[in-house]
């Protein structure tokens, strides 16, 4: 009536009555829809962009696939954002010889719990590193969904723990 604009959501349908078509609609505001879904954009693009701005890789796990990775860890591991929204399966980041510690992760994080746990862990291009991964379950309707990590390269840490140790003895 005051002449703005405002979304909606029309329904028609035709109905016959008496040999005779109605066209009937319902015309419903969506201006709230609209503006949570607006919010809920910006709330997304702050969190993206503080994850991408980390130093330290994060990780979506879901259905033994990374599923999202921010930038830290794409540069960390390899591959392409492209490659983890497909799905990169769990064997393709943890090596071999980590997979039995990864087996009992997963039923950790199935019975909710977080922990923290280094993996050998594998780059796209076969070449390995100590990973440091603090890993979180993703809970949706009370139950286990996934889980995140933070994932940290320990590689020279680890080297130069070794050195110490080395030298003191």
């Amino acid at each position: 009536k005051d002449g703005r604009l405002v979304p909606v959501e029309v329904t028609s349908n035709c109905v016959r009555h008496g040999g005779r078509a109605f066209d009937c609609a319902v015309v419903r505001d969506i201006s709230h829809r609209r503006n949570a879904e607006a919010l809920l954009r910006e709330s997304e693009q702050r969190v993206r962009l503080f994850a991408d701005q980390s130093s330290f890789g994060m990780i979506v796990f879901q259905d033994a696939r990374v599923i999202y990775a921010n930038r830290a860890a794409l540069e960390m591991f390899g591959f392409t954002a492209d490659e983890v929204e497909r799905g990169v399966p769990f064997t393709e980041v943890i090596a071999p010889e980590s997979w039995e510690d990864l087996g009992r992760n997963v039923e950790r994080i199935r019975d909710g719990e977080a922990f923290d746990f280094e993996y050998a862990m594998l780059r796209r291009d076969g070449s390995r590193f100590v990973g440091l991964n603090l890993a979180r379950p993703v809970m949706r309707d009370g139950r286990v969904a996934g889980s995140t990590g933070v994932v940290t390269d320990v590689t020279e840490l680890r080297k130069v723990q070794e050195a110490l140790r080395k030298y003191e003895a």
